[in-house]
């Protein structure tokens, strides 16, 4: 599925200039500090984009004006002959680390940011991450690696992040300029100085077609989306379903809440009210043996729910059809997971269809977002069913060993 921006704005971080490209609820943040003059290629890179990420995310274009003054973390001659070269880095990062992150997380929550960019922004993103640890990821298209002193200066400090891309065009280190021409050499030699650093999860060096000025869209769309992808694969493997327990109802509480306050802001408002789920129903969950957690290493309890065998009464009648009317099953309910932590229904589902392999769920007309994960996981709408008080809900079912389009309600 193409993840569209659901917005793109122009903000003022303090007095920088940015614009933040927004995807509907963000799992990841982007971070690119780029200069003016590559304004004719952004639009191109924010469809490319759109189109490549794994989970939902939001995208901060900092618009620079001097790339090399702004950029570069100390002066070369080859470079420039400005000596002042180094101080605007230093500015830039500084803003980074101090008011634009702190800005999106204010925004969006505690989400994991990746910092990348292309030439000397690639760069600045491998110089950054060996200052501090603000960043989980390094998006480095084809780095200005050739700089005087960066072999230096990369052999002393060691990159903080849990995965950093590289990339270079193959025609790159064929350059006539002499001091460029290194380019080649000072990538791989930081590709394997990366695989030597035992904090790092992953690390690749992509090796794209032409020279420098080819095709830098596609090349830093590709960055990102790997970090991302890496990063989403990271979260979901360090994933636990078990029976939930007593003692973590409080804790089961906060996840609860933090998903209606979800509901709320993606306009469901009817949906878990007057008190619903309850503390009490929860403990009643536990006590039956149907209630679960997930637990994500380094976060602890991140998402609830329940799996209770049917027959459900509310779905005695229907007014469509199920799948199989016949077979036994099992029923999701109180589905509810904490921000920012993606593939949290499909960690839920898996374990569900371990257990049985025809699963029952029902959802508000109003929870579009259930709604688009439900049939992204392969779940067919079957009708509308009504609840003990009367009010209604769609039905979905996936029976595993049948065959079937996921399906929608029409509106």
């Amino acid at each position: 599925m193409e993840r569209k921006w659901q917005s793109v704005e122009r903000v003022l971080i303090g007095t920088q200039e940015c614009y933040l490209y927004e995807q509907e609820g963000p799992c990841c943040l982007l971070v690119q500090p780029s200069a003016r003059h590559e304004l004719s290629s952004r639009e191109e890179e924010a469809s490319l984009l759109a189109g490549r990420m794994a989970v939902p995310v939001a995208w901060l274009v900092v618009e620079l004006k001097d790339w090399t003054e702004e950029l570069m973390p100390w002066a070369d001659a080859a470079v420039s002959r400005n000596e002042t070269i180094g101080a605007g880095a230093d500015r830039t990062y500084r803003f980074v680390v101090e008011q634009a992150v702190p800005w999106l997380r204010h925004r969006y929550g505690e989400l994991p940011v990746v910092l990348g960019g292309y030439s000397l922004g690639a760069l600045f993103a491998l110089w950054a991450a060996r200052r501090c640890d603000s960043f989980v990821g390094v998006a480095a298209a084809s780095p200005s690696l050739w700089i005087a002193g960066w072999p230096e200066f990369a052999e002393q400090q060691t990159v903080r992040a849990e995965c950093v891309y590289l990339s270079l065009g193959d025609a790159e280190e064929h350059c006539r300029n002499k001091a460029m021409a290194r380019v080649g050499e000072r990538v791989r030699d930081e590709y394997a100085r990366l695989q030597r650093q035992p904090n790092l999860r992953a690390c690749t060096l992509q090796w794209n077609r032409g020279g420098h000025f080819a095709d830098n869209a596609r090349r830093l769309a590709d960055a990102f989306a790997w970090c991302v992808e890496r990063l989403s694969e990271r979260r979901s493997a360090c994933r636990t379903v078990r029976q939930a327990q007593r003692a973590e109802v409080d804790c089961i509480m906060a996840v609860l809440d933090a998903a209606r306050q979800t509901m709320r802001a993606s306009g469901n408002c009817c949906q878990w009210v007057n008190g619903y789920p309850s503390e009490a129903l929860i403990v009643d969950d536990i006590e039956r043996g149907v209630g679960y957690v997930v637990e994500e290493q380094g976060s602890g309890v991140v998402a609830y729910f329940a799996l209770v065998e049917g027959p459900e009464p509310s779905y005695a009648a229907i007014e469509g059809a199920w799948i199989d009317a016949e077979r036994g099953y099992h029923v999701v309910h109180r589905v509810g997971a904490l921000p920012g932590h993606s593939g949290m229904l499909a960690t839920v589902l898996d374990y569900c269809f371990g257990r049985d392999t025809n699963i029952r769920i029902d959802t508000h007309r109003d929870n579009s977002i259930m709604r688009h994960l439900l049939s992204k996981n392969g779940f067919h709408y079957c009708g509308t069913v009504r609840l003990a008080d009367g009010s209604e809900r769609l039905a979905y079912q996936k029976v595993a060993d049948a065959t079937m389009p996921a399906t929608q309600p029409k509106e």
